[in-house]
């Protein structure tokens, strides 16, 4: 078991390494705390991508091959990095931070509910329905046959899913055994990953360490995003390409900063590979983010660079889809609606009943916790804030809420054709709502930090 615990640090370690320098050559950044939240949703979701790509060409999935590709690609990446480094931009610091008490305390308090994450999410292993008919399952598979089309026959839905976690699960597997198992400490690390960029993101808009602290607690403290980063389910994942994603869009787009905006774009792409309603929300952000700042009269750059990760990730999910994967239940809810429209048989008497349903678990305290009632206050407090032309950011990262939020109900509208709507909705709700959750609570803290008038925006 000792072994088995060092071969996990090693390739976390690994993919850790591997993510910080993918961020410093997109971003061309030596700034940690701009590259650092971002190492291991990009270490991780390259790194199985390009594993991916190699099982689909033919080559066996063994330890070998999980300890060499990481290698290689942290060396290349060292490599690339140290022959251009003379182009890349560093910020020092003239001065010496000074920590007050109370950051202190809201730091120490965040490191225990992250290590309590981490201990749960080990000692309870894969103990809950989706994480062991789905995505451990088929990355077990993936170890034992050494090929990504073991999924067809390993867990549930075939080869229609996204295969980053399984592909990560199966390199654990491969290299140690999997014995603790290490590869559930991969929940705990996206969740850090959400907290600290969201950290990032509210001090880039120059609210107060003391707000994006608590604020960053408010995050890491609602039940349903502290319950996935301990259960293995792809939904915190999922969530946190998304978030991070939107961020830097909400960055990028207005400072013109291209590099930003590829970032922003890779983590969708790997949105898009990580769970499969990405391929059927993640259009829907991108459209909302150029539509939602046109509004605010906010002048958009050229967008190709930002599509263009997106489209080759998820296009490159797509492609294998359509040569391998039947129809998936998303497709099929798409194909029967287009039907009903045709006929003018819009399904309307589902509506009310899922949005009773989401009511339901917005209020309750095991899902959301103090969401609502945070969120209803803040709103009432800062209602001079909800100008889209002097506050752009708040009302472009409020669009994206809402359109997600309706996106959702929509896609349960799909899922009352092929399937019980009854059960999707008391069994996945929260979850599939998680982005929408986050967001939200991001926007909250956004709100009350967000200073008073045009401000000029850290670097």
């Amino acid at each position: 078991m000792i072994q088995d615990a060092l071969l996990d640090l090693v390739f976390m370690a690994i993919l850790l390494i591997l993510g910080f320098l993918v961020a410093r050559i997109l971003l061309r950044s030596g700034k940690t705390s701009e590259t650092g939240y971002l190492a291991f949703p990009l270490g991780g979701g390259f790194f199985s991508l390009v594993l991916f790509l190699l099982s689909w060409v033919g080559v066996p999935i063994t330890s070998t091959t999980v300890l060499a590709l990481g290698l290689t690609l942290v060396t290349v990446a060292a490599l690339y990095i140290r022959a251009t480094q003379s182009i890349f931009e560093y910020s020092r610091s003239t001065h010496r931070a000074v920590t007050q008490y109370r950051e202190r305390v809201i730091f120490f308090l965040l490191v225990v509910l992250v290590a309590i994450s981490a201990l749960l999410a080990v000692a309870r292993s894969y103990s809950t329905w989706d994480a062991i008919a789905i995505w451990s399952i088929k990355g077990y598979g993936i170890a034992q046959e050494e090929t990504i089309f073991a999924g067809e026959q390993w867990g549930a839905h075939g080869l229609s899913y996204p295969q980053n976690i399984p592909l990560l699960i199966a390199s654990f597997k491969l290299l140690g055994g999997d014995v603790l198992p290490g590869s559930k400490l991969l929940f705990p690390l996206f969740y850090v990953s959400l907290i600290t960029g969201s950290y990032q993101f509210w001090r880039h808009f120059n609210s107060p360490k003391i707000i994006a602290g608590l604020g960053a607690i408010f995050i890491a403290s609602i039940p349903v995003v502290f319950e996935h980063s301990t259960i293995g389910y792809a939904n915190l994942p999922f969530a946190t390409y998304i978030t991070l994603g939107c961020y830097l869009a909400i960055r990028g787009i207005p400072d013109k900063a291209p590099r930003m905006l590829v970032m922003s774009g890779s983590l969708f792409g790997l949105a898009c590979w990580t769970r499969p309603e990405g391929i059927f929300l993640i259009p829907v952000i991108l459209f909302t983010l150029i539509l939602a700042f046109r509004i605010s009269r906010t002048q958009l750059p050229t967008v190709i660079p930002w599509i263009s990760p997106t489209v080759i990730i998820g296009g490159g999910w797509l492609l294998f889809l359509s040569q391998y994967s039947g129809p998936g239940q998303l497709s099929s809810g798409v194909k029967h609606l287009v039907q009903s429209m045709l006929q003018l048989q819009f399904p309307l008497e589902v509506l009310p009943k899922i949005l009773r349903t989401l009511l339901r678990h917005a209020i309750t305290w095991n899902a959301c916790g103090f969401l609502l009632p945070a969120a209803t206050l803040l709103v009432i407090l800062n209602l001079r804030k909800l100008r889209p032309k002097i506050y752009p950011q708040l009302f472009v990262l409020l669009t994206i809420i809402i359109v997600i939020g309706t996106a959702m109900v929509f896609f349960y509208v799909l899922g009352s054709f092929d399937g019980d709507l009854n059960h999707m909705m008391d069994t996945g709700m929260d979850r599939m709502f998680l982005p929408f959750i986050v967001l939200t609570a991001t926007w909250v803290v956004l709100l009350a930090g967000f200073p008073n008038g045009t401000v000029k925006l850290k670097d």
